[in-house]
Formats: C-alpha cells, sequence, structure tokens
C-alpha cells in the first residue's frame, strides 16, 4: 500500500468515528416529556394558592400551596401566588366571597352560640 491510500483510510476512519460518536450523542441525550412539583408550606397558618398559566397566558390551573402539579416538561410557565388576604376595601365582592363566607362557614355553630349567649344576656335591652 502506498502512502495516498493510508490517507484515505485514515479519512475514511476519521469520518467513520466522528458519525459513530454523533450517534450515540443523539440516543443518549433525550427530552423529558413530564415532570412533577410538589409544593409543601410547613410554617404558614393557611394555605396559598399559586395560579400556574402556560407561556400563552391561558390559565393551566389553581394549586393550593400543599399540592402536586404535574407539568410537560417542554413548555413554558408562569406561577403566580395568590395574595393570603384581600383588603375589603379594595375589593368588597373578592373579600365576601374569600373571606367572610369561607370564615361564616367554618365558625358557623361558634357563632351561633355566642349569638346565643349575647341575646340571653343582653335581653333585658333587646325587649
Amino acid at each position: 500500500m502506498n502512502e495516498d491510500q493510508f490517507k484515505v483510510m485514515d479519512r475514511n476512519h476519521v469520518l467513520i468515528m466522528i458519525l459513530l460518536m454523533l450517534i450515540t450523542v443523539i440516543l443518549l441525550v433525550h427530552p423529558v416529556s413530564a415532570m412533577n412539583i410538589t409544593m409543601a408550606n410547613p410554617s404558614s397558618i393557611s394555605d396559598r394558592d399559586i395560579i400556574v398559566f402556560d407561556s400563552m397566558g391561558q390559565t393551566y390551573g389553581l394549586y393550593n400551596s400543599t399540592s402536586t402539579i404535574s407539568l410537560n416538561g417542554t413548555e413554558d410557565y408562569i406561577f403566580t401566588l395568590k395574595p393570603a388576604r384581600t383588603n375589603p376595601l379594595e375589593d368588597p365582592y373578592d373579600w365576601v366571597v374569600n373571606e367572610a363566607f369561607p370564615f361564616l362557614e367554618s365558625n358557623f355553630i361558634a357563632l351561633a352560640i355566642l349569638g346565643a349567649v349575647i341575646g340571653i344576656v343582653f335581653r333585658k335591652w333587646l325587649i
């Protein structure tokens, strides 16, 4: 074999090696198709709402701070924390729906007993 044949053979070997390395890298690297995010908020007294938007601004979902969210790993998301408390002077409807009604629902028995006791104690002024 002469020297020109060795150069052609070396060039072919190098090209085959590069091709094999490229194929190996392509086969080893693959994107993640889904992911889960588990949240915990141990120091908080109440849960906070988390609103998740997709990259187009559409609502993906509404979760609380102790839930698990399953997301598509190939898309971008925006996480927004909803305020824990609302101001009744700025948005009275939101305050009534999100603060007053849940408070009344969870404390109805205590408020009824308190009202009965106040009615009994102050009945002479009420009649």
